[in-house]
């Protein structure tokens, strides 16, 4: 083919090294701008529910969920008695740190065997807005112990009950259980889980 040769495009006479040239322009400026700018960024988000021990050091689970959110309790109790463990050693905390009723569940893991043993559970709290005061626990949630309520699978038994609690910086306090043993309850170290989960 000629260079110099021409052709012609809506009746003008154009030369072919004159298309070739804004053909190669072309495909050079489509190869360099995919995009003017690129700007980047990260969000964090907070969880809406955090945890608390003593109601002032909130913690939130991020990363590990052992070393960041979990509180650790322990208590003693004896076969065939029903004993109060409500006497502000057992407290913790919930507060809503989101602008409306944030709905999560809790969860309740007991070994079966310990289930077996049990002739009540009840658990002890009240919820308060963090500008009020502080106030005594005035509402007990007795746990079902029928098995029919749980879902036992090698061992171990689960529960799971639907809550929410309300507006921004609203708290939900729990002072602790009152736990009923049957006098037949096998003795041992039963690990026991509650679980504040999401839905």
């Amino acid at each position: 083919m000629k260079l110099n040769k021409k052709v012609t495009i809506f009746g003008k006479q154009i030369s072919v090294i004159a298309i070739a040239l804004l053909a190669m322009a072309g495909l050079a400026s489509a190869g360099l701008l995919s995009y003017y700018g690129m700007i980047t960024g990260t969000a964090t988000v907070k969880q809406s529910l955090v945890i608390s021990s003593n109601g002032a050091d909130w913690k939130e689970c991020t990363g590990d969920v052992t070393a960041s959110c979990t509180l650790p309790y322990s208590i003693t109790a004896t076969a065939g008695n029903t004993q109060d463990f409500t006497d502000g050693g057992y407290k913790f905390y919930l507060k809503n740190n989101a602008n409306d009723y944030v709905n999560f569940k809790w969860e309740y893991s007991i070994p079966e065997n310990l289930l077996d043993g049990l002739t009540s559970l009840k658990v002890h709290w009240t919820t308060y807005p963090t500008s009020g005061p502080e106030p005594a626990c005035d509402k007990v949630t007795e746990i079902p112990l029928d098995k029919s309520s749980w879902h036992c699978d090698a061992g171990t038994c689960t529960l799971e009950a639907q809550d929410r609690l309300g507006y921004i910086n609203n708290i939900q306090k729990f002072c602790g259980t009152t736990i009923g043993l049957k006098p037949a309850t096998i003795p041992g170290i039963y690990l026991i889980t509650i679980g504040i989960v999401p839905v």
